[in-house]
């Protein structure tokens, strides 16, 4: 899968989640803006990516905690649904641009190198391009500055702040809602 929410319901630690973007020994957390490199460990999937039908968990609480209750949600990397990493180039307004063929109706990113929050846009919300930020990890409100526009493929950073740019970053993101190009429309 391309991403997995894993949670310790007797326990107070954070969502657990497993992107393919930082792989098997590192986890992420979404109500935490730690750099990844702070969640390494063999211990998470004892250094076995997830497939398609397995899931490898390790002795780490986070993953599988002694006697506790845990809920895998796996997420494949097609269809609907789209996960990846893009490294930032720090243009401003013009950083990155994702590929997945075709138009996300919701989308996220979050540098991962840096400490920094879990982004979210969707389409549905503004109507129109460019779409608003809000933060995942918070309470705060929708952002009033720019940040994405969805395009027919894909979708592109207008970012203009240090949320998710700065050359050589590196951010996981994650596309919803996938609607493809109809591979034969042409135009009469």
């Amino acid at each position: 899968p391309g991403m997995m929410f894993i949670l310790n319901s007797a326990d107070t630690n954070s969502q657990t989640i497993f992107h393919s973007g930082v792989g098997a020994t590192t986890i992420l957390q979404m109500d935490n803006t730690a750099v990844a490199s702070d969640f390494t460990s063999s211990t998470f999937f004892q250094n076995t990516a997830p497939s398609a039908s397995t899931v490898t968990v390790g002795t780490s609480n986070d993953t599988n905690g002694d006697g506790d209750t845990m809920t895998y949600i796996a997420l494949a990397n097609s269809g609907p649904y789209r996960f990846g990493e893009v490294t930032s180039n720090g243009t401003s307004g013009d950083d990155f641009i994702v590929n997945v063929d075709g138009f996300p109706q919701a989308k996220f990113v979050k540098k991962h190198d840096q400490v920094e929050g879990w982004y979210f846009s969707a389409y549905a919300i503004d109507g129109h391009n460019p779409t608003k930020y809000m933060n995942l990890d918070s309470t705060i409100a929708p952002a009033t500055d720019v940040a994405y526009d969805h395009l027919a493929t894909g979708f592109k950073s207008r970012d203009t702040t240090t949320s998710t740019r700065g050359s050589g970053h590196s951010l996981v993101w994650g596309a919803f809602g996938i609607t493809p190009l109809a591979s034969n429309n042409r135009a009469r």
